[in-house]
């Protein structure tokens, strides 16, 4: 109550200051423990070559709630300074008139930005959620329910949408995990689009353009894992056998970056092409493995890198 002279007095002034300070240090303390929060989600993803530091690992489970509820739990190395490998899928459309195109997925070419890439990049991320190792054979991974439903609807949208008005009549798919390089790989030469960079590839099936599984006696099962030079020694061999003669350009040929970047990297490839399939796949492990330099690599690894082109990895993505 105010006094004759208008004025309030000093304690209710008082109080009323009181309030606001302890609103005002409630917000924040809110925001310096939103912030946090974040910070620990950054620091506390561990992984085996990167292992995160113990104090953040233990303050993580603390605030791991709080990162739920408020949809912040995100793998944050995918960034930096650690990114994790993407997942990608791969489509080959055949259509009507014999012709054969390929589909990536997102597109490389697109030139994609910001939400618009997110969002599609996001597909295969769900898709590769659905899959799983075999418990019985490394080489093949199971596919889910829900996973099938994915997979047939995407096949449906490619088969409708791809060819530039040409219809299809079946879609195999791919889903294909692309991680990274390390330092070290730099040094020896590899480029992004290196062979050796996407593992595993897995063949999720064959559709027709309404979704149907499509099922044949012979071929690989869906949830096959094939290794990469088998899989580009395959591309490569059917875009062969479409050339009208020898001497034809290999521009426009079919098939995922990947394997098209090949085809120009390595040109002593080329008379290999008229040759069967495991003395192509030889010539394109041996000339993609000439190229490490031999000044950064020592023997036990270069074994290795030899192997990875072969290497069937555990089933899952």
């Amino acid at each position: 109550m105010a006094d004759r002279g208008g004025r309030r007095p000093a304690a209710g002034r008082a109080g009323r200051n009181d309030g606001i300070v302890r609103a005002t240090t409630l917000v924040s303390l809110g925001i310096i423990g939103h912030f946090a929060a974040i910070a620990i989600a950054v620091t506390s993803l561990t992984t085996g070559t990167f292992p995160a530091p113990m104090l953040a690992i233990s303050a993580g489970h603390v605030v791991r709630p709080y990162l739920n509820l408020t949809h912040l739990a995100n793998p944050y190395r995918f960034f930096a300074p650690n990114p994790s490998a993407v997942s990608l899928l791969w489509f080959r459309v055949h259509h009507t008139d014999g012709t054969v195109s390929w589909t990536e997925w997102p597109d490389p070419a697109a030139g994609w930005r910001g939400m618009a890439y997110q969002r599609r990049l996001s597909v295969p991320f769900q898709l590769g959620a659905q899959l799983g190792p075999s418990p019985r054979d490394p080489g093949l991974v199971l596919i889910g329910p829900a996973g099938r439903e994915y997979v047939a609807a995407l096949a449906r949208y490619i088969a409708r949408t791809a060819g530039g008005g040409v219809p299809s009549d079946e879609v195999r798919v791919y889903h294909v995990t692309h991680r990274l390089l390390m330092p070290y790989e730099i040094q020896m030469g590899w480029e992004p689009t290196d062979l050796r960079l996407y593992q595993p590839i897995v063949f999720l099936g064959s559709y027709d353009p309404r979704g149907e599984l499509i099922t044949r006696p012979a071929g690989d099962p869906p949830g096959t894992v094939v290794p990469p030079s088998l899989f580009a020694t395959r591309v490569i061999r059917e875009a062969v056998s479409r050339l009208p003669g020898p001497g034809s350009s290999r521009a426009g040929w079919p098939g995922p970056q990947p394997v098209r970047e090949l085809l120009d990297r390595f040109p002593e490839i080329r008379p290999a092409f008229g040759q069967d399939e495991e003395q192509l796949r030889l010539a394109i492990e041996r000339a993609i493995v000439g190229r490490d330099r031999p000044d950064r690599v020592q023997d036990p690894a270069r074994r290795a890198y030899e192997q990875e082109l072969r290497r069937v990895p555990p089933g899952g993505s």
